[in-house]
């Protein structure tokens, strides 16, 4: 790309919400991206975070173990994850629609704000479709970033180790998905873990 660092180009409204954020009306947003999605940075530590701080709308928030617009699947390359890592994503948009939109109660502003997919917990054992099964589980909760979250020392194909202080965004910044680290793994390790 012939694009410079953090130029004009990036900072148009197309590209950066919290360029802009007085630009966007207050209505409720629901947000989604995948631990291995090109866009999970912009949509969970910037779009989401900054949103919710700035707006007063409802806003929620699904991170998932999956690849851009792959909601639909609970696998990502050769890593396999419970079948209920597989997101109906028209049953949510139609709850949401029909409670921000028609005003039903249905329950969706009494959710978690921030529902997250924790990978790992699986044995390994290969899929018949040749995956290796990681496992995985939903947890919900009230905050993002995670104020538990704690600095985690993470090795990178043999390179020395860094210390991040906040784990998933630097993560982000930083390095790029594989099986054998991956940010969302992190947070088995967060303060208070109970599950």
């Amino acid at each position: 790309m012939s694009q410079g660092d953090n130029d004009s180009f990036w900072k148009d409204s197309g590209c950066s919400v919290v360029d802009h954020l007085e630009e966007y009306e207050d209505v409720p947003e629901y947000h989604t991206t995948g631990w291995y999605d090109s866009w999970a940075t912009q949509v969970a530590n910037l779009n989401f975070a900054e949103l919710r701080r700035t707006k007063k709308s409802l806003r929620r928030f699904t991170v998932g173990p999956w690849i851009h617009s792959s909601e639909g699947v609970s696998h990502a390359g050769e890593e396999q994850f419970t079948e209920d890592a597989a997101l109906n994503l028209r049953e949510f948009h139609l709850r949401w629609f029909d409670h921000c939109l028609k005003g039903i109660d249905n329950g969706v502003d009494r959710e978690a704000p921030v529902c997250i997919y924790v990978m790992g917990g699986g044995d390994g054992h290969k899929t018949p479709e040749s995956r290796i099964f990681v496992g995985g589980h939903w947890r919900e909760e009230q905050e993002w970033p995670l104020a538990r979250a704690v600095a985690s020392e993470t090795r990178r194909r043999g390179l020395p180790s860094r210390r991040y202080q906040d784990p998933v965004a630097k993560f982000w910044a930083t390095a790029r998905p594989s099986r054998a680290l991956h940010p969302a793994r992190n947070y088995d390790k967060l303060k208070g873990e109970g599950d």
